[in-house]
């Protein structure tokens, strides 16, 4: 028996190859991508869906509430048995004949090609309840009543004449209702229903007893809660390690924290919902998907503050970056003036020096100023005695004149 591990590692094989748009194989040009983390229980589902399509006229039942990997969980075993996925595609004014038309078709592909479907088919694609009453006939007989025209079936017999004596050989009575029959049975054999309904629909009850075939033609199976196991997995895939574009800061092993507490909190939210419904009757649901968008929340409210937290960070540590530089310039500032002081009263002494020659040198000049002018008082007092005798001289000359 291959270890758990083993499984895992082939299994997550062919998750790769399913999530590569390069690799051929059925539904390749509708196949999206899937992030699916492969714990013990999805495993489990996965492994039981993939017997159960693999099986000829295995068809199955999955009974769990929404987000709890259905849809995705089958996708994939159809892709490990190379079957081709089908879903119909409910868009306005889709109804009961354009519902005959997809299931027409999909006989065409199944029954006259030959090909290998799974038709995936949840509860919120029953806008009639007349879907689910052809989905009884299928999965009970094979047949719907007026589907396919008469001449159309004539004309199919002729076409699969072929492959039923390639399959049966000689055994093979050539007739038109066994012709028809190979049709039908190549239907039943190689198109496998998956039902994915939720037992929170309050109508899922009625719709087991009034379609028996979906309980009695399917094999079921129950989605119960994940386990706290589970739940750890998934949240160290998301959030341990080194994730795109995420990695938690802190010390070594916070990461396994954190995803640990996560997975507690969902588990006791949980148990609260039982409780709730034990006191008021009241059903609140917590499911897989809740769980997978609380831990994307969390991971986008951690990358916002982690990303406000480094810019205050970065401001914070460019504004030391800053007064540090400043602080060496006003260090160097003050080394600077103090050479600039030495060298000022350097100069206030020398211009001290100057004032006080000068101021010296002011003061003898007035000195001698004072004697030249006390010297040109005395030479214009001798002036003036020159000219007053100068005058008397000419009157004097003036009467010894004889004319």
């Amino acid at each position: 028996v291959p270890s758990e591990y083993n499984i895992r590692s082939r299994i997550e094989k062919f998750l790769n190859e399913y999530n590569n748009p390069q690799f051929e194989g059925p539904g390749r040009a509708y196949r999206a991508r899937m992030d699916l983390v492969m714990f013990t229980d999805a495993m489990e589902h996965m492994m039981r869906i993939s017997r159960i399509i693999a099986t000829p006229r295995g068809n199955a039942l999955l009974v769990g509430i929404g987000g709890s990997g259905r849809q995705s969980l089958t996708k994939l075993g159809a892709f490990i048995q190379r079957q081709e996925v089908f879903q119909i595609e409910v868009v306005k004014n889709y109804k009961v004949d354009k519902f005959k038309e997809d299931i027409h078709d999909l006989y065409m592909k199944v029954g006259k090609e030959g090909r290998k479907f799974t038709w995936i088919f949840a509860d919120y694609d029953v806008i009639y309840e007349e879907f689910l009453e052809y989905l009884n006939m299928i999965l009970s007989t094979g047949e719907i009543p007026g589907l396919i025209p008469k001449d159309e079936k004539d004309a199919m017999a002729n076409d699969l004449r072929d492959a039923a004596k390639e399959q049966y050989g000689d055994a093979f009575d050539d007739t038109a209702d066994n012709l028809y029959k190979f049709f039908i049975d190549r239907i039943r054999d190689n198109l496998h229903i998956v039902l994915a309904f939720s037992p929170a629909n309050p109508r899922f009850a009625e719709r087991a007893r009034k379609f028996p075939a979906l309980i009695n033609c399917c094999s079921i199976d129950w989605f119960l809660p994940w386990p706290i196991d589970a739940l750890m997995d998934v949240s160290n895939k998301f959030v341990a390690g080194e994730q795109k574009g995420f990695r938690l800061e802190g010390d070594e092993g916070v990461d396994k924290k954190v995803a640990l507490y996560i997975a507690k909190v969902h588990d006791m939210i949980t148990k609260s919902c039982d409780q709730y419904y034990d006191q008021f009757r009241r059903r609140v649901f917590v499911t897989p998907k809740s769980y997978l968008s609380y831990i994307m929340f969390y991971k986008a409210k951690y990358m916002q503050k982690l990303r406000e937290i480094s810019k205050k960070e970065s401001d914070v540590t460019l504004g030391l970056e800053k007064l540090a530089e400043a602080e060496k310039q006003v260090e160097a500032l003050k080394k600077e003036l103090a050479i600039k002081g030495k060298e000022v009263a350097q100069a206030k002494r020398e211009t001290e020096e100057v004032v006080r020659r000068v101021n010296e040198g002011q003061r003898k000049a007035d000195i001698k100023m004072a004697a030249a002018e006390k010297v040109q008082q005395k030479a214009n007092e001798t002036a003036g005695q020159i000219e007053a005798e100068r005058q008397a001289a000419n009157k004097l000359l003036e009467a010894a004149m004889p004319f």
